[in-house]
């Protein structure tokens, strides 16, 4: 069966190692400058990396001749950690690094996400009307996508990142990475209820859920929503704010001390997943609730593969929509091992409950038989194959295979599949 698409979500180049080697600065909470210089990076280096990337590959050059294929980005493409926290993007902006997001974003435009737009959404995107102008009066639009884009960084106004594809069932590709609200002043960080994307894109996308409610629905997001278990409820346990709304003033200030505590440890262990931005967390909880049929999610980020499901209830029924997560990842940039053994450490937890779902670690099948890979996880180089067949009977729900692929004597082969139905 011939694909219909290619989705590649996210880190399709590592701008922390770019051309020149140089190692790029991961930003913390609060960066010591003394200590970690930031290198600027310019748009050439940039642009430079994304004409690299797939050179000298021609089975990837033929891919994309004869695949549409659609992209969104995620953090390395501008740098290891990029929006982490709510503060991350002031710390950058105070220790000069406003040129390497606005660079890095007009490269990501200019080679990848214009591709993205169709034809009959064209004039919600500034962007692409900016690079229309330029090429109708014969002139560079380079100053004119930089000047649009550092209003960006600084909140003056709202970029659209995110697009949709009408194909069956229906995509939204959502932008979980450079939506997320960020504190150019002095608000207290505790104070601001943690997001993964702007109020604006959650409305969209409920919206466009209900637009779709007679229909499977698919949600790409560069980061998991759903983690294996013992990591969702890690990362959850870190974004939840008990004390926030407390009535007591002691204790809204032991709430902000703990909440100032958690994302510590959250910046400490990389937790930027959808469990720990509570806000929007809950959010899409309630958003399955209003569902009739399933949710999909396709992700990666996490350098190992595997597939979760998480329901509103304990005992899975048909007549309650589940939300699937299926992640592949990486394509070519597998593990460490120090963190491969933090991984399979947890792995032998299967069931979780946390924050409005129940999750269950979906079996993970061995190419050709019926035994399980260990731990249900892939840790090599893969690309998934996603198949959807409509269910007889059962109008708008679909059964799903997911098969792994992996390289072998430079042809792919199965190296493990998922079947939901």
């Amino acid at each position: 069966m011939w694909p219909r698409l290619l989705l590649l979500i996210g880190d399709q180049i590592y701008a922390d190692d770019y051309v020149g080697r140089r190692k790029q600065h991961r930003f913390q909470a609060q960066p010591d400058p003394a200590s970690q210089p930031v290198p600027t990076q310019s748009f050439e280096d940039f642009a430079a990396m994304y004409m690299e990337a797939w050179a000298g590959d021609k089975g990837i050059h033929q891919v994309f001749a004869v695949l549409p294929t659609f992209m969104i980005f995620d953090d390395h493409e501008i740098s290891n950690g990029w929006n982490t926290s709510s503060m991350w993007r002031m710390y950058a902006l105070q220790h000069g690094f406003e040129q390497t997001m606005v660079d890095g974003l007009v490269a990501y435009w200019v080679y990848q996400g214009w591709g993205n737009i169709g034809t009959e959404s064209s004039d919600e995107y500034v962007l692409l009307t900016i690079m229309q102008q330029a090429a109708q009066n014969s002139r560079d639009a380079l100053e004119d996508l930089r000047a649009h884009i550092r209003q960006a960084v600084y909140q003056e106004h709202a970029l659209k990142w995110h697009y949709t594809i009408p194909t069956m069932p229906p995509i939204f590709v959502s932008d979980v990475r450079s939506d997320r609200p960020a504190i150019l002043d002095r608000t207290e960080p505790t104070d601001v209820a943690p997001r993964i994307m702007s109020q604006e894109q959650m409305k969209e996308l409920q919206i466009w859920m209900q637009d779709h409610a007679a229909h499977t629905t698919v949600l790409v997001s560069s980061v998991p929503a759903i983690l294996p278990p013992m990591i969702g409820f890690a990362e959850y346990v870190m974004g939840v704010r008990p004390l926030q709304q407390a009535s007591s003033g002691l204790l809204r200030r032991l709430g902000r001390v703990l909440a100032h505590m958690q994302q510590k440890i959250a910046l400490r262990m990389s937790f930027d997943h959808w469990p720990v931005f509570g806000a929007t967390w809950h959010e899409l909880v309630a958003l399955l609730s209003t569902r009739k049929h399933d949710i999909i999610i396709l992700s990666g980020d996490v350098h190992f593969s595997y597939s979760i499901s998480a329901r509103r209830t304990l005992l899975p029924t048909k007549r309650r929509p589940a939300l699937h997560q299926l992640v592949a990842s990486p394509f070519r940039n597998v593990l460490e091992q120090r963190d491969k053994r933090l991984v399979v450490g947890q792995s032998w937890i299967k069931r979780g409950l946390y924050g409005g779902f129940y999750t269950a670690m979906l079996p993970l099948r061995l190419a050709k038989g019926a035994r399980r890979v260990p731990h249900d996880m892939l840790f090599q180089n893969v690309v998934a194959l996603v198949t959807f067949w409509p269910q007889p009977g059962n109008e708008g729900q679909y059964d799903i295979r997911q098969v792994y692929l992996g390289v072998k004597n430079e042809a792919l082969e199965e190296v493990g599949s998922i079947n939901n139905g």
